[in-house]
């Protein structure tokens, strides 16, 4: 890869049926709705791959100081 950095593509699946359903907000207090999701799918469907992205981006992308993934 010489240190080039690719995008992180979703597939259409986890984009609508997980990630979208997931990080919806609840009302007008900005509230997220779940607190757990679990994924169950067949193998080599990128699960591994979209739970790594998810953890990073609420580790250090949520702006929450002391948050816990």
């Amino acid at each position: 890869m010489n240190g080039q950095v690719r995008p992180f593509i979703l597939r259409t699946v986890q984009q609508d049926d997980i990630v979208r359903p997931l990080f919806g907000w609840n009302g007008r207090m900005r509230l997220t709705r779940f607190r757990r999701c679990y994924v169950w799918s067949r193998g080599k469907n990128g699960k591994t791959e979209m739970a790594a992205g998810i953890a990073l981006l609420m580790f250090v992308g949520d702006a929450e100081e002391g948050g816990e993934v």
